[in-house]
């Protein structure tokens, strides 16, 4: 008898299986130079199964983890640009971070105290869930356009947004305006993101904090003209794009854990 069962069950089992793979699709999504690779539900148009994300260049792995109808399930984990140099571990089934190497992030960041913002000492700033520098990564690669250079379009916009206690995002808040449709582009890229932020942590608490995204454009007059970079803040994500008549550089970098400074509102 129980063989009987089971073998009704083999082919029921296959037969399930086989149905749900056929309602998913393999879908590709390619950033520059990084390519995630996910399934989608058919029916219901929801990421569903494994995902990964990798850099083609590198052939690195960055993040690595499942979905469930169309939201992240379980443990996912980040790296930085080696398959075997994480990032961060997160469960996101118990809503909890496993793993955060603290070597790859800031000690400070600017969080709100009695006298505005300011850069303190953090158990743990505020973080994006995702794989090392994927805030700004995925940025347009057409952020600056023909139409900017031929109008010699040159210097700084800063954006400033705020993460609260509950790691909410707060509205944009253009700080120095370069132009407009560039400040659009980067704010509505952040928000359309999978991931999600957590709060700072000051003293074993979450806190109000902030940080600063700085999109630094140079025309260069010489090719091989060498440009220094804006100092860097552990609350300060840099984006800087040089042109000239033949080049067009994209640079990104994340916040330098070693500068500390203060600003207030």
């Amino acid at each position: 008898m129980m063989f009987k069962i089971f073998n009704v069950l083999i082919p029921l089992f296959l037969f399930v299986n086989i149905s749900c793979a056929q309602k998913l699709k393999k879908k590709t999504e390619t950033h520059g130079p990084f390519r995630e690779v996910y399934y989608i539900n058919k029916k219901t148009k929801f990421r569903n199964g494994e995902s990964v994300t990798m850099n083609t260049q590198t052939k690195d792995t960055l993040s690595v983890g499942e979905y469930l109808n169309g939201r992240r399930l379980g443990e996912w984990t980040f790296y930085k640009n080696k398959t075997d140099d994480k990032y961060l571990v997160y469960d996101f089934s118990a809503d909890s971070l496993i793993y955060l190497n603290h070597e790859l992030v800031a000690d400070t960041f600017l969080v709100k105290t009695d006298n505005g913002f300011e850069v303190q000492k953090v158990d743990r700033p505020a973080l994006y869930l995702g794989y090392y520098n994927e805030l700004l990564v995925n940025l347009p690669n057409d952020l600056l356009t023909i139409e900017h250079m031929k109008k010699n379009l040159e210097g700084m916009l800063v954006i400033n947004y705020r993460i609260d206690t509950l790691g909410s995002l707060s509205a944009a808040k253009v700080v120095m305006e370069l132009d407009r449709s560039m400040a659009q582009d980067i704010d509505r890229t952040l928000r359309k993101l999978p991931g999600k932020f957590l709060p700072a942590v000051k003293n074993g608490k979450p806190v109000e904090s902030a940080f600063y995204v700085r999109l630094n454009i140079v025309k260069l007059n010489h090719p091989n003209e060498i440009i220094e970079a804006p100092p860097k803040a552990s609350y300060i994500f840099d984006v800087d794009l040089k042109y000239g008549v033949e080049v067009r550089e994209r640079v990104i970098m994340g916040p330098d854990p070693s500068r500390k400074s203060m600003i207030g509102y």
